[in-house]
């Protein structure tokens, strides 16, 4: 297959877009709203990939397709790619991964003749328990799913060429934590069609989350009255240690809340409920959807 195939073929059926154009080079990205299918057996690939001492990456080839006027990415392929960096545990690298991406895509479209899409990915590697005394990797703990600032440089540069224009890759991130029992967690950035990282995401989950509890808690108690009395009660629980003693319970329970509020153990929990939730979810062993929107 010709690239200028794949440029007139993907832009004709909607998946690619011109995104902006430089000296003598167009840029092109996907097109959304977009949603990425994983099938079972390459959750699978994804879960039993991860590698949680060390840093891994490689390359997704996902195969566009229209179903219902709606764009789908089902993945295809997963290939793992050697980590050549001398500190594996802290970094994935290889010295030609622009190369490494452009050969292996060609080669899935030269093979299979296919309309491939490369999406790049690698890990971060889990924080352990025995490691949560160090404040900065108790912090990473609570907030796994997050874009190091080499990540997103990375990211903004990972463009191949084809003839005469340019494909802005999308990324992926594989993580694990233990705030979500040691589960591994996919999350899509840059490419030019998200966030390079997830906080501004992360806080408008958050926040929707909590403005649910409350309405969950109006609605509970506008049922039956009486139950009010239960939430006095358990008010009363957390009164009564605060007014003993103030100096030692207000610190642990607003540090406690910050935890919480700062954290991503609620948007993550929120988004593993979601059938198809955006930019990233929690991975099970069976088919997975992730949109985006």
């Amino acid at each position: 297959m010709r690239y200028r195939d794949w440029i007139a073929n993907l832009t004709s059926t909607g998946f690619l877009r011109e995104s902006e154009r430089h000296v003598g080079r167009t840029i092109y990205t996907l097109t959304t709203p977009i949603v990425i299918r994983f099938p079972k057996e390459n959750v699978e690939k994804i879960i039993t990939g991860y590698n949680p001492k060390f840093e891994i990456g490689g390359v997704v080839l996902a195969i566009p397709e229209l179903e219902d006027n709606n764009r789908i990415l089902e993945v295809k392929k997963i290939i793992y790619l050697k980590n050549l960096s001398s500190t594996p545990e802290k970094s994935f690298f290889r010295p030609k991964i622009k190369s490494d991406i452009r050969k292996i895509w060609k080669s899935g479209l030269d093979r299979d003749k296919k309309w491939y899409i490369p999406i790049f990915f690698h890990s971060h590697p889990l924080i352990e328990s025995s490691d949560l005394r160090d404040i900065n990797k108790l912090a990473t703990s609570l907030t796994p799913v997050a874009t190091s600032k080499a990540d997103q440089k990375f990211a903004l540069g990972l463009q191949i060429p084809i003839n005469s224009v340019e494909f802005l890759i999308p990324n992926a991130l594989v993580v694990s934590s233990e705030i979500v029992g040691q589960q591994t967690i996919i999350g899509f950035y840059g490419g030019g069609i998200t966030p390079l990282d997830f906080n501004e995401y992360f806080a408008k989950l958050t926040g929707k989350t909590i403005e649910e509890i409350w309405d969950a808690l109006n609605a509970w108690i506008e049922e039956d009255p009486n139950r009010k009395w239960i939430l006095v009660f358990l008010g009363l629980l957390i009164a009564i240690p605060v007014i003993l003693y103030p100096k030692r319970t207000i610190p642990i329970i607003l540090g406690l809340l910050l935890a919480l509020l700062g954290s991503q153990m609620i948007p993550i929990t929120r988004q593993a409920a979601e059938a198809i939730p955006n930019y990233f979810t929690v991975l099970r062993e069976e088919k997975t959807l992730i949109k985006i929107p």
